[in-house]
């Protein structure tokens, strides 16, 4: 068990736009990965989608300041504009809750 009191879990919720091809939306996801990486701030990603296509991007960034800078460098980037571009808008709610604990497995 772990206490991580700067660390914070981006908990993205949307559904997709008609149309989209769930392995095509999967597939820009992982284009995202490199910067991601790069930041040096993710500490794990999870992407996932219920049976009613509510879909949950989960990022444990080290603090609240990583996931705003890296928010701000995404905008432009070409691989998160593919990545956006498939999700309805209406649909998406962000929150950023800070992680007061954390269980390893």
């Amino acid at each position: 068990m772990t206490t991580q009191s700067d660390a914070v879990l981006e908990h993205g919720t949307f559904r997709l736009l008609p149309g989209t091809e769930v392995e095509a939306f999967v597939a820009a996801a992982e284009k995202t990965e490199d910067f991601l990486k790069r930041t040096g701030h993710v500490k794990a990603r999870y992407l996932t989608c219920d049976g009613d296509g509510l879909w949950n991007d989960l990022i444990v960034w080290t603090s609240q300041d990583a996931a705003r800078q890296a928010f701000e460098e995404v905008q432009s980037l070409p691989e998160f504009q593919a990545f956006f571009a498939p999700i309805d808008g209406e649909s998406v709610e962000m929150r950023h809750p800070r992680i007061l604990w954390q269980m390893s497995g």
